[in-house]
């Protein structure tokens, strides 16, 4: 069985810092677990010595930017733990299937994706085509993680992609290799959540056409590390 991690950047039809939205698995086979979840574990121990690796969380665009635990760290010293990261990541057996939805474009087609319900829903549903085609050409069934999107008192964002699942789920008559409807859980209590957020932000970052000047472009080093191990779908096709 595959366990995916899944979730997103350039969230929402709204946002208007990115023309890109983002939803990005990373799947790691259930025998392989164990030994890549002590891994990360280690890799997060080391970028933290004085935390333990479950008091904090590691969010790509934290780490970019300087905030939470990594406030006052040091350009340099962020730069090179983005690339840590993706070498860590490279090295163990995971598969990465990310969906990167141009938002410009799609707008200007389907006027219907302007609103957040709508783009989800595609580019959710596009992910899943994605990851069943994987486990059916692997003959292996799979259970979906997400980072939960709901406060304590609503659950409505979460409902809506079981909503979205379930149609499409029916849309396949049920045949597909998931075994369950996705889980939903805190991202700070699982480090699989946490990578599929770095990753989703690194694509994000990656598509934002950074200038070799701006600060920010030496962290593009940590995508180019994880670029073959990324299989990235593009909406609409070049």
């Amino acid at each position: 069985m595959y366990l995916f991690y899944i979730d997103e950047s350039g969230t929402g039809s709204q946002d208007n810092n990115t023309n890109y939205f983002v939803f990005s698995s990373i799947a790691i086979h259930a025998t392989d677990y164990k030994k890549s979840h002590e891994k990360i574990i280690q890799l997060k121990q080391n970028i933290i010595k004085e935390k333990k690796a479950e008091e904090w969380e590691l969010k790509g665009n934290e780490l970019c930017k300087g905030k939470a635990v990594f406030k006052n760290w040091q350009l340099e010293d962020r730069v090179r733990t983005f690339s840590s990261i993706s070498e860590t990541v490279n090295q163990l057996p995971f598969n990465i299937i990310s969906i990167i939805v141009n938002k410009k474009i799609l707008f200007e087609n389907r006027e219907e994706m302007r609103y957040d319900v709508n783009l989800y829903r595609f580019a959710f549903q596009n992910l899943l085509n994605h990851l069943d085609s994987f486990l059916k050409s692997s003959n292996e069934s799979g259970i979906l993680f997400l980072d939960s999107r709901s406060t304590h008192r609503s659950s409505i964002q979460d409902d809506r992609l079981v909503k979205d699942y379930i149609e499409w789920l029916n849309s396949l008559q049920y045949d597909c290799n998931f075994v369950e409807q996705p889980w939903f859980g805190t991202s700070k209590s699982y480090v699989g959540l946490q990578l599929a957020d770095y990753v989703a932000y690194l694509i994000s970052l990656k598509t934002q056409n950074i200038q070799e000047s701006h600060r920010d472009f030496a962290f593009l080093k940590a995508f180019d590390i994880l670029q073959e191990k990324i299989h990235l779908v593009e909406i609409p096709e070049n």
